[in-house]
This record gives C-alpha cells, sequence and structure tokens, in this order.
C-alpha cells in the first residue's frame, strides 16, 4: 500500500474508535491470519498489533469469515 493509502485508512480507523456504540477489533492477515482479533480503542492501539511482510493473500481472511458464525461476523472487514 502506499503511505498516502495507509494514512487514509488510519484517519477511518480512527472515525471508527471514536464513534459512540461501536466496538473495533484489529487483526492482522497477511499470508495467513496472525492471530484472534483484538478490541482496540484507539488507532496507536491497532498499529501496534500489525504484522506483515509474508505477502499478500485475501484467502484466509475470507475462510476466517466463512467459518465464523453468522451471527458473530462483523459488519465490516
Amino acid at each position: 500500500m502506499s503511505k498516502a493509502n495507509v494514512l487514509r485508512g488510519i484517519t477511518e480507523l480512527e472515525g471508527l474508535c471514536n464513534r459512540p456504540n461501536v466496538d473495533v477489533c484489529v487483526f492482522s492477515c497477511d499470508a495467513a491470519v496472525s492471530g484472534p482479533p483484538k478490541p482496540v480503542e484507539s488507532a496507536r492501539e491497532a498499529i501496534d498489533q500489525i504484522k506483515g511482510g509474508g505477502g499478500t493473500d485475501f484467502r484466509p481472511i475470507a475462510r476466517l469469515y466463512e467459518d465464523t458464525p453468522p451471527d458473530e461476523r462483523p459488519a465490516m472487514i
């Protein structure tokens, strides 16, 4: 991702974290999902959880979503 896209994503994430009644959980997904989603209250907390460098593959996150019971799936990925 370009620096501009990363900054845009961080800005959007911070906006979500600042909304009332919105729970934000973050996990990294590169060539694999790096662990279970973890709740965060700020973009800074989310950034501290980011891991990467293994290549980009969206299949692991798609499998995780499909394997999650429908009533437990996030509203947004």
